[in-house]
């Protein structure tokens, strides 16, 4: 059987045929094949782990981030996949958000030069992934779903706070290409902070 033109099984008997079709793997071969050829074996041992080629496929993909040597069989066919996966993927989300945190760190170096001050308000920008989750749970809003355009430049937050409350979040603003996109208070208000004050802020940007 050919998948892709590029993956092929010797099915030698019908209890395989059931097994491949139990398997449900639709367009996960291909995928997998880059990391492990041996597709049969792989068929066989997802069916003992009772787990499908799309957690296996997941599986393979953060060992392969996190540098693991995917010829060791213990990496490839480990006795616990669930357990294994699970661990991997707390590493990977580990290593993403350190990775995610000091992009936004250097992004908010180059952003300083645009902090505000005015009417007892100062503007600056995030300075970590931290920060971000930070201002969701304590303004109840989704800013901590920025993180990584932030970090890739894609888009710019601020955080708005009171001269004598420097530390606690009182409202997050958008900023990209010189503008105010959106403003956010507690639980999104849009009204905590005129729009005066901010389009006194863009004006610094030109």
């Amino acid at each position: 059987m050919c998948i892709r033109d590029r993956c092929y099984f010797h099915l030698e008997n019908y209890n395989d045929i059931k097994l491949y079709a139990s398997l449900n793997a639709k367009n996960y071969y291909y995928i997998i094949e880059r990391y492990n050829k041996n597709l049969n074996k792989v068929c066989h041992y997802l069916d003992d782990q009772k787990e499908g080629f799309h957690f296996y496929r997941d599986y393979l993909s953060f060992a392969y981030e996190l540098g693991y040597d995917l010829d060791n069989k213990n990496v490839l066919y480990p006795y616990n996949l669930k357990i294994a996966h699970d661990e991997l993927e707390e590493k990977f989300r580990v290593k993403r958000d350190k990775e995610i945190s000091l992009k936004i760190n250097k992004r908010s170096k180059e952003l300083e030069k645009f902090n505000f001050h005015k009417n007892y308000l100062s503007i600056f920008p995030a300075h970590s992934q931290n920060d971000l989750i930070r201002e969701s749970r304590e303004l109840k809003h989704c800013v901590r779903t920025y993180a990584e355009r932030v970090a890739n430049g894609e888009t710019n937050i601020f955080f708005i706070r009171k001269d004598n409350q420097l530390k606690k979040p009182y409202v997050t603003l958008e900023l990209n290409n010189n503008r105010v996109i959106q403003v956010r208070g507690y639980m999104n208000n849009v009204n905590t902070v005129s729009y005066t004050h901010l389009r006194a802020h863009e004006t610094t940007l030109h």
